[in-house]
């Protein structure tokens, strides 16, 4: 959001706002991994997995999002049991259309 400096100072005031950190560009690291359980070591839940690729006692993950692209079988295979889109944009509509829920579930429990 833009912001006046008096709009900036009064927003600083508010004891509901922890933080205030200004828009920076981003660039993405090209990163890609070929383990589909790199996610399993990431999360540091070694101990719940029972071989390559099972989970023996896994939490149930829920993302609060604007939905999962569940097309994404190499991320999340089966393992989405259910979705609700709560955009406010459209609570109508399925899918998520800008990728926000997706990247969001990807970086709890997706497998790349």
């Amino acid at each position: 959001m833009t912001v006046t400096g008096r709009q900036l100072l009064a927003l600083a005031q508010d004891r509901r706002i922890e933080a205030i950190t200004r828009d920076r560009p981003l660039r993405g690291t090209a990163y890609t991994s070929y383990d589909a359980n790199q996610w399993f070591r990431t999360a540091q839940i070694d101990g719940l997995v029972n071989g390559p690729g099972s989970v023996k006692n896994a939490p149930t993950i829920a993302v609060i999002d604007s939905d999962v692209d569940a097309t994404r079988v190499q991320d999340f295979g089966g393992r989405i049991v259910k979705q609700v889109n709560l955009s406010s944009l459209d609570p109508r509509g399925s899918g998520d259309a800008f990728g926000h829920g997706t990247m969001v579930a990807e970086l709890a429990a997706g497998a790349s």
